[in-house]
């Protein structure tokens, strides 16, 4: 009998563990090994287990045990539940399936994946099938197909309607925009929030200014694929602080349509520091997404020097993506109107803006007309090609001053420039050609007032000469033909060749090299003052030898540094007549190879130039005295240089330069020229900035005297911070030749990080024609980053 039932056992443990499927009703277990106990009702299976069910719940993992008197089953390691019918997968370390009550418990962290591309991390997780129910107390993290995450406690989700709800939810977009909402739902399926108590946090840079917190807050929230409501909404964009806001905006609604990218409001209400300043039925804005869209851009109010006050209301209008418009009226008090239209367009090669505006006024009309092209020609054997073509018209002088007439291209107010210009360059050639028309608004005369060049050209190439190794050998042509005062032309055509040498450097440590200039000047005049009648060509030669020898000394904390130099000119050729020449030496251009800026002709006859700089400097670098000067001696009088240059006779001024900031709280800067016997002043300029806590207080003093100019003032600005947002602001400026007042602002500034207020007294005496000198109260204000708005006074 004992020998039958050790027959019986080994049978038995052959079966189990070479069949590896076993059904349990319930389940079906597919293992490498499988052992049964508690007379066959606990299963439990090792090296890897596939569970199967008849209501296609499919399970892998390490291990399991099944007992099949509680209906419960344990599986641990590299746990996959997969729930066929649902669309629902589960990971988990260890997984509890009570298969009476059709529950399943995750231990510890779970992650679920959604058959609509939903992911939702948590720990402790209860799924119950019956139910189609997955809820957990803990915290959970569901990210959607477009990388949204959203992180909540308490949630259940509902698979039978796609519902997810929860407690404290914070949701992240993938604009790193953060959502807050006391309780929500969200429809996965129509992709679909439902929320209470909403507070949004956008990224700092939304609106372009990292200094901001820009955030809104509201009562409920609804957030679709097309379109987020917010109810009883208050937006701002200051910083977070434990006060309110320096300004926020109410509204009863607030939606955003994403299709349209636009933020609507409805019974909206400017505060301002929590009090209400402006009232707004609705009104609507781009979403931070869009850089153009059409639409009324903020109204300004602005004031001239001959009207009165104006009201402007701008619309932006966008034709396409590479095409815009701003259309500008001006209404002022008066009645007149003032249209300004201009006109932008962009392509792959090729930029243009046209800028026009008309003035109607009892009858009579002003007007201008600006127009810019710039086009990329792309040629094959330059680096860089371009063709630029410029237009400029106005049919009154002084129509683009007193209106404070503005574009986006760059112009000025007393003259207009009409030009056509061609530029391209590569490595070793540089080409430029322009044809002009320049139009003086301020002459008296008609026939005076246009000057015509056509056209000035410049070609400048790099040669590569057996000298190579020695320096450089460049070649310059330059010219132009000019026409003016009617009847006066004037043709010029340079030729220039340069050689420039490199460094050699002496074993005493001296530095030196030497360019030599060869020019060839041809000219030809009619009723010019300043070229014969007749084809004139010169030839010009001149070399210079520089040398240097740098000098440096280091202490405990310093580093100081004195350099001596010397250059000496040598030109066979005395100058032309230069006398008349608006030239002035200083320690900037001293030392420089054209120091009297000469295209046409060099500087004449022989000089040496002697000087020396000196720094001292901490040894983080930064400078605390810096000393320059120079002076230069010719071996005879040079009356044909210019008079203003003070270098015309055997010993120039002496010019010099100094540079004093011996700590954070003063800055000095002074540069000067004196007569040679150093007893005569003929430059001063100075400008010091003290700074002293909260006050700031820079002058700066002009003095021209003798041959150099007769120019000379004193101006000052000053400014007191009485904390971080409060500013009191001081300028002025006093001509000391006539002993008037040119102008003086006074300026009371409020500014933190999202808002600007500030009053502005200024009274300015230049007058020309219809400008005359005015005094005004201006008040501003800008709510950072949406809204400037200003409110002139004209007092006088």
């Amino acid at each position: 009998m004992r020998n039958k039932l050790v027959s019986l056992f080994v049978i038995l443990f052959l079966t189990v563990n070479f069949n590896n499927e076993v059904n349990s009703n319930e389940f079906i277990f597919e293992s490498e090994y499988l052992e049964f106990t508690n007379n066959g009702n606990t299963i439990k299976a090792t090296n890897g287990v596939k569970v199967t069910s008849d209501n296609k719940i499919e399970i892998n993992a390490d291990e399991s045990f099944y007992n099949k008197l509680t209906s419960e089953l344990i599986l641990k390691g590299n746990v996959i539940f997969a729930d066929n019918d649902r669309g629902i997968k589960i990971l988990s370390q260890e997984i509890i399936y009570d298969k009476s009550i059709e529950k399943i418990l995750s231990k510890e962290k779970a992650t679920i994946y959604l058959d609509n591309n939903y992911t939702i991390y948590s720990k402790n997780l209860e799924y119950f099938k019956k139910d189609k129910i997955i809820q957990s107390k803990y915290k959970t993290t569901l990210i959607d197909k477009f990388n949204n995450t959203v992180v909540t406690t308490n949630f259940k989700y509902l698979d039978d309607h796609k519902l997810f709800k929860g407690d404290n939810i914070m949701m992240i977009d993938v604009d790193n925009n953060k959502y807050f909402f006391k309780k929500s739902m969200i429809d996965l399926n129509k992709e679909e929030i439902l929320a209470k108590d909403i507070e949004v946090t956008f990224a700092k840079d939304v609106f372009g200014n990292t200094n901001n917190d820009p955030r809104l807050k509201g009562s409920t929230a609804y957030l679709g694929k097309d379109e987020t409501i917010v109810k009883n909404g208050i937006f701002t964009t200051c910083k977070l602080n434990d006060t309110c806001p320096p300004w926020s905006l109410k509204a009863v609604e607030i939606r955003h349509d994403k299709a349209k990218k636009t933020i609507n409001y409805k019974d909206a209400v400017l505060q301002l520091y929590d009090k209400p300043v402006m009232y707004f039925p609705k009104f609507f804005h781009p979403d931070p997404t869009v850089k153009r869209q059409s639409g009324f851009l903020v109204p300004s109010i602005k004031s001239s020097t001959s009207n009165k006050n104006s009201l402007s209301l701008p619309y932006y209008h966008v034709f396409s993506e590479n095409k815009d418009l701003t259309f500008s009226p001006r209404l002022y008090s008066n009645a007149e109107v003032l249209s300004q239209v201009e006109f932008r367009q962009k392509e792959k090669n090729y930029d243009n803006i046209i800028d026009y505006s008309l003035k109607e006024m009892n009858g009579k009309s002003k007007s201008h007309l600006f127009s810019n092209s710039k086009i990329n020609l792309g040629l094959d054997d330059y680096d860089n090609s371009s063709l630029e073509i410029n237009l400029e018209g106005t049919n009154n002088d002084t129509y683009l001053k007193t209106d404070n007439i503005k574009t986006s291209q760059y112009y000025d107010s007393s003259s207009l420039n009409t030009f056509v210009a061609f530029n391209a360059n590569n490595e070793k050639l540089d080409t430029s050609i322009e044809f002009q028309v320049y139009e003086n608004l301020s002459a008296d005369k008609e026939h005076n007032r246009y000057e015509y060049i056509y056209p000035n050209f410049s070609i400048s190439k790099t040669l590569d000469t057996a000298f190579n190794e020695y320096g450089s050998f460049n070649y310059k042509a330059n010219g132009f033909q000019k026409k003016y005062n009617t009847n006066i032309s004037e043709i010029s055509f340079v030729n220039n060749f340069n050689f420039l040498s490199k460094p050699l450097f002496t074993k005493s440590g001296i530095k030196n090299n030497f360019n030599l200039f060869f020019k060839n000047a041809n000219h030809d005049g009619k009723r010019s003052s300043k070229y014969k009648d007749d084809l004139t060509s010169d030839l010009y030669t001149s070399l210079i030898l520089n040398s240097s020898l740098p000098l440096k000394k280091e202490t405990i904390g310093y580093e100081s540094k004195f350099t001596p130099k010397i250059s000496l000119r040598l030109s066979p050729a005395r100058s032309e007549n230069l006398t008349n020449k608006d030239r002035r030496i200083d320690i900037v251009n001293v030392f420089s190879d054209n120091r009297l800026g000469l295209n046409e002709s060099l500087e004449g006859g022989q000089s040496l130039t002697v000087g020396s700089e000196y720094n001292l400097m901490k040894k983080n670098g930064s400078d605390i005295l810096n000393i320059n000067i120079a002076q230069i001696y010719r071996d005879i009088n040079e009356k044909n240089l210019p008079i203003k240059s003070k270098m015309n006779t055997k010993s120039s001024d002496v010019v010099g330069g100094v540079k004093f900031i011996p700590n954070k709280y003063i800055n000095f800067d002074y540069d000067f020229s004196l007569d040679n016997n150093l007893k005569n002043s003929n430059y001063n300029m100075a400008k010091s900035t003290i700074s002293v806590n909260n006050f700031v207080t820079t002058f700066e003093f002009l003095e021209e005297n003798n041959e150099i100019g007769s120019e000379s003032y004193l101006s000052n600005e000053s400014s007191y911070a009485f904390n971080g947002s409060n500013k009191l602001l001081y300028r002025e400026r006093k001509n000391r030749k006539t002993k008037l007042q040119e102008f003086y602002n006074l300026i009371y500034q409020y500014e933190n990080d999202c808002l600007v207020a500030s009053i502005q007294y200024s009274k300015d005496y230049y007058s020309d024609r219809e400008l005359k000198p005015t005094e005004e109260l201006f008040f501003s204000i800008t709510i950072v980053p949406f809204a400037n708005v200003g409110s002139p006074k004209i007092i006088k």
